[in-house]
């Protein structure tokens, strides 16, 4: 009997302004990557070119032009630009990150049918389809035409991707750009589509653009993993930037072990730690083995869910959505004559804050968060 196997190391996200050569990769973690196959991350952000600036929400992320090589000879071989940076200096500075990967394989964005291709390979025998995608960001397909984008996680196309694909190949994973930014777990919505992917026939569902881990579960024997985090992110210019955000130093690492002989699936999770003197390495603490349990078992009780869920949603209203949405829609109303008025719809228009109202109404996530908190204020069935 064949004892063919594949495996696999997936990360979260790698973003680096400064130059790569600040970075270091311990002697651990980097025996553990040259273990896999297949080693996937998402890179977030185009790399410096002469691409214009995109006129949406800061930042606009750049990322320094050797930093492609340092992840080529780090190992990793797949590449999604399936993500809300992707397109921040436009299609010249896509296709100039597009171009700057000589060796891996780029997915999840490009024209309509480079970005909803399931990039399949077959590995020892057994085949891999991988499809990258994200949520409906800036930059990201939708309905409507483009020369360029990502490819979209809720598009029409999707689920007859899965259908299609799953017949063609032994494994598919979905690789994805979604979640709402800093909070420690999955909302209900993302938890039903995620869930809605392997009842079509996905293998597995990893995700990354909280920043931070969230927990992970598995479905119908199928892993979820709600966050994956930060695999290396430093956006500022200086390679000494350090931010407050917890849990952004921290991150997860999956490693997916295929068997041939038994039609096995198998996976370890790996706590990932970049330090203060930017080196990268498998993180042993007893603290982040606490918290990623602590996380997890979030998951697994409603009666610990629930509550979470209504605690962030609050604080995600007081935090986030008041500024930008109050300010920009019910500050036109405080205005009693007309051409006060119509100076506010121009001015709410032209601000920041507008472009915060669209990116909230067009994201599914923080579309359903501000709903449920007004269905819970008014109470809504």
């Amino acid at each position: 009997m064949s004892k063919n196997k594949v495996r696999l190391f997936i990360c979260g996200d790698f973003c680096s302004t400064p130059s790569s050569s600040f970075i270091s990769i311990a002697s651990d973690l980097r025996s553990l990557i040259d273990s896999c196959n297949l080693k996937i991350c998402n890179f977030e952000g185009p790399v410096k070119s002469d691409g214009r600036k995109l006129n949406k929400i800061p930042p606009n992320i750049q990322q320094h032009p050797d930093v492609p090589d340092f992840i080529e000879n780090m190992g990793f071989n797949v590449i999604s630009l399936a993500n809300n940076h992707a397109f921040d200096y436009g299609d010249d500075g896509f296709l100039a990150t597009q171009r700057a990967f000589r060796k891996a394989k780029v997915i999840g964005a490009g024209t309509f049918d480079e970005a909803y291709k399931v990039e399949i390979i077959e590995v020892n025998g057994i085949s891999i389809g991988i499809l990258a995608l994200t949520y409906a960001s800036f930059g990201a397909w939708d309905l409507s035409t483009s020369k360029f984008g990502c490819a979209e996680m809720d598009h029409l196309r999707v689920n007859h991707l899965i259908l299609e694909t799953k017949s063609k190949v032994d494994y598919l994973f979905i690789y994805l750009h979604d979640g709402i930014e800093y909070i420690d777990i999955p909302l209900p919505e993302q938890r039903e589509r995620y869930r809605d992917f392997v009842d079509y026939g996905a293998d597995g569902v990893f995700v990354h653009h909280p920043h931070v881990p969230q927990g992970w579960e598995v479905y119908k024997g199928r892993p979820i993993f709600y966050s994956l985090g930060n695999f290396f992110f430093n956006s500022k210019n200086t390679p000494d930037y350090k931010t407050s955000k917890r849990y952004w130093y921290n991150g997860l690492a999956v490693v997916l072990e295929i068997r041939e002989e038994n039609n096995s699936l198998k996976f370890e999770v790996y706590n990932i730690l970049n330090d203060r003197n930017r080196k990268i390495s498998i993180d042993t603490s007893e603290k982040m083995l606490i918290h990623t349990t602590e996380i997890c078992d979030l998951l697994k009780e409603s009666k610990l869910y629930e509550p979470k869920v209504r605690q962030e949603t609050d604080n995600l209203w007081k935090t986030k959505y008041m500024g930008g949405m109050v300010s920009s829609l019910v500050a036109v109303g405080l205005r009693t004559n007309f051409l006060g008025c119509l100076k506010s719809v121009v001015k709410a228009l032209l601000s920041n804050n507008s472009k915060l109202v669209y990116s909230y109404i067009r994201n599914k996530n923080h579309r359903s968060n501000v709903i449920r908190l007004l269905r819970e204020i008014q109470k809504y069935r």
